[in-house]
């Protein structure tokens, strides 16, 4: 399962470096696999970040991450699917701050790999928490 997901994730970025904004896919298979990446994601980063170390599950974050990552910046640039499928709403603000502030290697993991997926408001109270901590 995990290499089909590899091979499935690694010929779909492929194939975005050779489309420009006007010949893009599909936006409902698009909008799909969005939502597979968030929600594979989530889990390898949040849910279960442990079991990472294992040799095919790091090779499958990081192709999942930097497609996730590509279809986000396509995103940026010509809006395809809604904001809100990007967010990971599971996760708890509070809970986010909490394990930031502790240095929880999930939740620093989570903010410097793909903050986008972060609520706009939950990510400005990090912000001004960081100001005061640090002030």
């Amino acid at each position: 399962l995990f290499a089909a997901a590899i091979r499935i994730s690694s010929k779909f970025k492929m194939m975005m470096n050779f489309t420009n904004n006007n010949s893009f896919f599909d936006v409902g298979a698009v909008t799909h696999i969005v939502h597979y990446l968030r929600d594979l994601l989530y889990r390898l980063c949040w849910v279960d970040p442990v079991t990472v170390d294992v040799h095919e599950n790091v090779r499958l974050k990081e192709v999942a991450l930097r497609l996730f990552k590509q279809l986000r910046y396509r995103q940026s640039r010509k809006r395809f699917c809604h904001p809100e499928v990007w967010m990971m709403t599971e996760i708890s603000g509070n809970v986010l701050q909490t394990e930031i502030m502790n240095q929880v290697g999930r939740s620093t993991a989570l903010v410097r790999e793909i903050p986008f997926v972060i609520p706009f408001d939950d990510r400005v109270k990090l912000f001004y928490t960081f100001i005061q901590t640090r002030a």
